[in-house]
């Protein structure tokens, strides 16, 4: 399951946004994700998530969908400003 606060923090971590702190707040299997994210230059990352939900065999699947609706309801921007 994903939370909303989880999906935020990836939407973040995508965006090249800050953090401050809330890796550690992160619950689940997306936690080792988005500290692999948190690694690598901001413009791998988008590249690294596609891959891994593309691996997942989820990619198009309604969870996944879903979850980009939570990281839009949550107002973290794909792209910063």
């Amino acid at each position: 399951m994903t939370f909303p606060r989880d999906a935020w923090i990836l939407r973040r971590l995508l965006a090249d946004l800050p953090l401050n702190g809330e890796l550690d707040t992160m619950t689940g299997a997306l936690k080792s994700m988005a500290g692999h994210l948190a690694e690598i230059p901001p413009e791998g990352r988008q590249p690294a998530w596609d891959r891994a939900v593309e691996k997942s065999g989820f990619a198009g699947a309604n969870h996944v969908l879903a979850f980009r609706s939570i990281c839009c309801a949550v107002g973290a921007p794909l792209m910063p400003a």
